[in-house]
């Protein structure tokens, strides 16, 4: 097993290379109790760390003003990411407002996905990377949250893809 798989923050995905003080290069050092032979959370590639029942959350509801072919149209979703003890998300969620329509299951789908993706040590920037410039319906202005308020979005997805970004 490589030693680019010990990051807390950045899980298996983490960048290559470890600095000479005995951490990640995009995180710095490693937290106290770990090593960097070894990560508190277990030594083997694919454990899956389960969150603890209260966690900390962040919650956005991202509003999109796009255009249909009858007109504008305003799209919404919420998206909430849970974070572990030391700070590492574990789990996200997003919503959309058309209950019972197929989109509605396409995201809570990819949101039980993308949340065992992270228990197995996925970052979250990687999820945000995958929706980034996705193109599809309801493409248009971003208006809220205010951390990305006046983008324009290919899509919701993209918007979500935002959002996590800067978190």
């Amino acid at each position: 097993m490589s030693e680019r798989s010990k990051c807390m923050t950045h899980g298996d995905c983490c960048h290559p290379e470890w600095s000479e003080a005995g951490g990640c290069t995009n995180c710095g050092p490693l937290p106290p109790g770990t090593t960097l032979g070894g990560c508190k959370y277990g030594e083997t590639r694919g454990q899956r760390i389960k969150p603890d029942p209260k966690r900390r959350l962040v919650t956005a509801s991202i509003v999109v003003q796009g255009h249909a072919g009858s007109g504008d149209v305003r799209g919404k979703a919420h998206v909430t990411v849970s974070f572990y003890e030391d700070g590492a998300p574990c789990e996200v969620f997003a919503r959309v407002a058309k209950t019972g329509t197929a989109t509605r299951t396409a995201y809570e789908v990819w949101s039980m996905t993308a949340s065992k993706a992270l228990q197995y040590g996925m970052p979250l920037a990687a999820l945000a990377k995958t929706l980034r410039g996705v193109r599809g319906e309801l493409a248009g202005e971003i208006l809220s949250p205010p951390e990305i308020a006046g983008q324009q979005t290919g899509s919701m997805w993209d918007a979500i893809g935002r959002w996590m970004e800067q978190l």
